[in-house]
């Protein structure tokens, strides 16, 4: 469908291997063979969670099980989508769609021309009337790429439900009186990609017991605009902080970048944010996150009483206080088939699609419902404006008090 991909799919198992010191998981295989790259010395000095340039493959990510990536040709059946993107996001939503067999209805865009633009880019109809074409074509996915200029009636559809599933890049709410009811069960939006769905965070899981507390963490997350925006990469760097380490007491935030003036708005977000954060308990937090990033990148630093973890989206690793490495993991391709010529060449940004990949899967899925809990969108809402609002005032905010004009609101 469409223009030729410049490269296609392969067939890719992603095995999943680790390696432990002292303890043993019972809940995960034993790995055939160790990746000597993953890990070569104790931690010094500042971890590089870049991982442009090493081996990767598009990958089907599921936090606690190894991760597959399936052919096209392999796809159980043909689903329907109705797709509002950006223009340089049509050939990622493109590739995406042929990997997933996915046929897309119709495409919208922002801007004078836009939906033309995209439409014509991935050989469908123009997404004209967002509303009235959800219920004419009746998709099996609807999937956001961007909410740039979609009005608040298309908006409020999309929050509460438009009777099938919607996937998104972007976080629904624009702002405290955005946010769902805490009691609204009919939640049917996923946020995709959020770094607590990958499966080095489900490796996290199993060991999380024996690590014991969580005392500190740093968060690092980065994209350019076709990955989402700024707001975006906030919202994941703050539900990540919160699974972890509880509800944040005050956040003190900076900015650099373009913008001439701090945000009105957590949507107008453009550029470098850093985030200190203070909990009630005995912890701490800090979070970088860009919209300006030359490639696709997260990690994470965890330290407590277990020592130090360390993860991105493909590797795991835990070394105890004494500096002694307890536990590995990694994904680690094995190819069973390449195009000639056309094999993917093992960019961050792949990674990235791999993952946007399995969240069309399991959205489209109903079994693997990956909906975000009201409650936690209204908690994560609430720390993002808190670090909007600082940005303003230069001084530490409590996300506290704007959690509770939320739910004063809902």
């Amino acid at each position: 469908m469409g223009e030729a991909c410049p490269y296609r799919f392969v067939l890719v198992s992603m095995s999943y291997e680790k390696t432990m010191s002292k303890k043993k998981r019972s809940s995960r295989n034993e790995p055939s063979q160790v990746d000597e790259e993953a890990v070569t010395s104790p931690p010094q000095g500042e971890f590089d969670f870049d991982t442009a340039g090493k081996e990767s493959s598009y990958v089907v990510e599921a936090a606690g099980s190894p991760a597959v990536a399936v052919a096209a040709s392999e796809a159980d059946a043909v689903h329907t989508a109705l797709v509002y993107l950006l223009p340089e996001q049509a050939d990622l939503v493109r590739r995406i769609a042929e990997a997933a067999n996915l046929r897309i209805l119709a495409a919208g865009a922002p801007g004078s021309g836009g939906s033309a633009i995209v439409a014509d880019s991935l050989s469908t109809e123009r997404c004209i009337d967002f509303r009235h074409q959800i219920l004419e074509l009746n998709p099996d996915l609807v999937w956001v790429l961007t909410l740039d200029e979609v009005g608040d009636e298309e908006l409020a559809l999309l929050q509460r439900g438009s009777g099938r599933p919607v996937l998104t890049l972007e976080p629904l709410p624009a702002g405290i009186s955005d946010c769902p009811s805490p009691n609204d069960a009919s939640n049917s939006v996923v946020l995709s990609p959020l770094l607590r769905h990958t499966q080095m965070v489900g490796v996290f899981n199993d060991i999380r017991d024996s690590f014991g507390v969580v005392r500190s963490i740093n968060v690092t997350m980065r994209g350019h605009r076709i990955h989402g925006s700024l707001y975006a990469r906030l919202t994941d760097a703050v539900d990540i902080m919160e699974y972890l380490c509880g509800s944040a007491e005050q956040v003190d935030a900076a900015m650099s970048g373009p913008l001439g003036e701090p945000p009105d708005s957590l949507r107008a977000m453009h550029g470098h944010i850093t985030v200190n954060a203070r909990f009630t308990e005995n912890c701490c937090a800090c979070m970088h996150v860009s919209d300006l990033g030359a490639s696709w990148a997260r990690g994470l630093t965890i330290l407590g009483e277990g020592g130090c973890i360390r993860l991105t989206d493909r590797v795991f690793e835990w070394w105890n206080q004494d500096g002694n490495l307890v536990d590995t993991s990694a994904l680690h391709e094995h190819s069973e088939s390449r195009s000639s010529g056309n094999s993917t060449n093992g960019t961050s940004d792949q990674f990235a699609e791999g993952f946007l990949l399995d969240a069309v899967r399991s959205t489209l899925d109903l079994s693997r419902n990956r909906a975000i809990p009201p409650s936690n969108v209204a908690r994560t809402v609430a720390v993002c404006e808190a670090v909007r609002l600082s940005l303003r005032t230069g001084q530490a905010e409590s996300p506290r008090k704007i959690l509770q004009l939320i739910e004063a609101s809902t």
